[in-house]
């Protein structure tokens, strides 16, 4: 556990934000890792255009930002409600 653990530390799995292990209905390990700072690197680092995956094609998109769609503030709804989408698929 503690080698697994120093693993996650050392972002051998990507940026985990929470670990949890549960065996014969017992928490063995709760663990949590705040990476704010972490993910204000990353996105400092991008070029940040709106040369990213999402559609280009409505303004809003086009004008929106990476760090507008990672911190989830492109005003842009994900899903019109009651709309569902097939698991791994994602709207365009």
């Amino acid at each position: 556990m503690d080698s697994l653990l120093a693993d996650i530390d050392a972002e051998r799995y990507g940026l985990i934000d929470h670990f949890l292990l549960v065996r014969h209905g017992r928490v063995v390990a709760d663990r949590r890792w705040d990476h704010a700072a972490r993910y204000a690197e990353l996105l400092a680092a991008q070029d940040d255009t709106a040369a990213h995956q999402y559609n280009t094609s409505d303004p809003r998109r086009a004008a929106a930002t990476q760090e507008d769609f990672l911190t989830m503030r492109s005003g842009i709804e994900w899903a019109t409600p009651g709309q569902s989408y097939p698991p791994g698929s994602a709207p365009h």
